[in-house]
């Protein structure tokens, strides 16, 4: 009997272990460099078309995706599927923040602890409380000047690399914990709805379009989408990114939306005789005018409640990056014609108003403070807002405009840098939003000025961001053969 079960332990091994080295030689980095290719493609439809629409969907429960920050925080050839990731686990210690005081950044003393995946006790059942007060756990402060410090259990090994699990564990206990009341995160809902009104718009010019629509950081559901327009029989497929503009980051780069499509659609190729295979990439949703109207829409709305002679600032605001480390990204040439096109239908519209002075400034949310942009090359949201009141601007109205849909970034991670020291912000405050089809609009008095967020483009602006949508596509099947 002994024999036979170390037979059988040794077969069990045996299959894991090829299952994990097939798992892992099956990631194929493409020969292609997707930024080179983009200018150079022939954008001619061959044969019957389908379309992926692809990018980042925040969940609307935290449970819904509950790795999805470690899919955002690592290269999709590193994440492996459960069982496989038990067997190459590395042992990182276990990231602990408190059930209630999660964003404290001083070393104090917590009543409850909670890791990355919900729990208050390590996998033997032993409470982390118990562990902090028999003093092995270990205080870690934070690096970031607005981010939470955090407890470590050296003791409780995690296959997650902690900068993965901390993320994950602020996600739960603020943006999906206390963060929204009531609680779940609009913007997967959002950008669904954005999308079914492209698609249906689409197959209603084109009845034989076929249409898939993935989130990008879940591989498999991107590969599981892509094999399912190719066993359709196209013969040109379509890649149509859900994001505003274009990046190395989450469009063209290793690891983001198109290039891991990319991947897949010469997957299946493999797997079925190498058929003849045509991919687009579509031009992203800002360079088509709807996208840029949903957000003149809704400033104008605005504007019509001013008075003659108020001073108006407008400030076009954006995620934002760390531009000096990433000299090769391609978002600001990508942007670059949305923001021009902002700036003058914004313009046309305020030559409508008999408004006092007025001005377009233009801001990004984070990696523009002291620590990621030292010399102060870029200009902050938060300092806009400041230069606006130091100018003596009447008011300043925001227009997030790499957003359409509230995400854990508009609603708390960019907020908290975007709003800090603004009067009456509190980041920690549970927000009070019931309809999502209704701009959440944010206001703080700074000095004189009036500071503004003027919300995004959902609920009856939406359907010029869907138009924008199938814009991308249409510029495409217009060159049908």
């Amino acid at each position: 009997m002994a024999k036979l079960i170390a037979a059988i332990l040794v077969l069990v091994l045996a299959v894991s272990a090829w299952s994990v080295m097939s798992w892992q030689n099956s990631y194929r980095p493409l020969d292609l460099n997707l930024v080179e290719h983009y200018s150079q493609q022939d954008r001619t439809v061959t044969g019957r078309a389908g379309v992926l629409f692809t990018g980042l969907i925040m969940p609307e429960y935290m449970d819904d995706q509950p790795d999805l920050f470690l899919r955002l925080s690592v290269k999709p050839d590193k994440v492996w599927p459960w069982p496989f990731s038990l067997l190459t686990a590395e042992n990182h210690p276990t990231v602990l923040l408190d059930f209630e005081r999660f964003h404290e950044r001083e070393p104090f003393t917590p009543t409850r602890l909670i890791d990355a995946w919900g729990r208050d006790a390590d996998s033997k059942g032993m409470p982390y409380i118990d562990k902090y007060l028999a003093g092995t756990l270990t205080w870690v402060s934070p690096r970031d000047r607005l981010a939470s410090g955090h407890f470590l259990d050296e003791s409780a090994p995690s296959s997650w690399p902690t900068f993965a699990q901390k993320p994950t564990v602020n996600a739960r206990l603020w943006y999906y914990g206390v963060g929204l009341n009531p609680p779940g995160m609009p913007h997967a809902a959002g950008v669904n709805h954005v999308v079914e009104l492209a698609t249906t718009r689409l197959q209603a010019e084109y009845p034989e379009l076929e249409v898939r629509h993935a989130n990008a950081p879940i591989g498999e559901e991107v590969r599981e989408a892509v094999f399912e327009l190719l066993d359709t029989g196209i013969e040109t497929l379509i890649l149509a990114s859900t994001q505003v503009s274009h990046s190395t980051f989450k469009v063209l780069g290793k690891g983001a939306s198109y290039y891991e499509a990319w991947r897949y659609a010469e997957e299946w190729q493999r797997k079925n005789g190498n058929p003849p295979l045509r991919i687009i990439m579509a031009d992203p949703m800002g360079h088509y005018k709807p996208m840029r109207d949903a957000f003149v829409l809704l400033l104008q709305k605005r504007l019509d409640s001013l008075p003659a002679g108020t001073d108006v600032d407008i400030l076009l605001s954006s995620h934002g990056m760390p531009w000096d480390r990433f000299p090769d990204e391609t978002y600001p040439a990508f942007a670059a014609p949305y923001y021009a096109g902002l700036r003058s239908d914004i313009e046309t519209l305020l030559n409508g108003y008999d408004f006092g002075r007025t001005r377009i400034s233009q801001g990004q949310d984070v990696y523009a403070d002291d620590y990621y942009d030292p010399e102060n090359r870029y200009v902050s949201t938060n300092e806009a807002y400041r230069a606006a009141a130091s100018d003596g601007y009447d008011i300043i109205i925001t227009l997030p405009t790499t957003f359409y849909a509230e995400s854990t970034d508009t609603l708390f991670g960019h907020a908290l840098y975007a709003f800090e020291g603004l009067p009456g912000y509190d980041p920690f405050a549970t927000i009070e939003h019931a309809d999502w089809s209704i701009p959440l609009v944010r206001e703080f008095q700074l000095d004189e000025t009036l500071v503004v967020y003027n919300g995004l483009p959902v609920g009856a602006v939406a359907p010029h961001v869907a138009e924008s949508l199938a814009d991308s596509v249409r510029s495409i099947l217009v060159n049908s053969m």
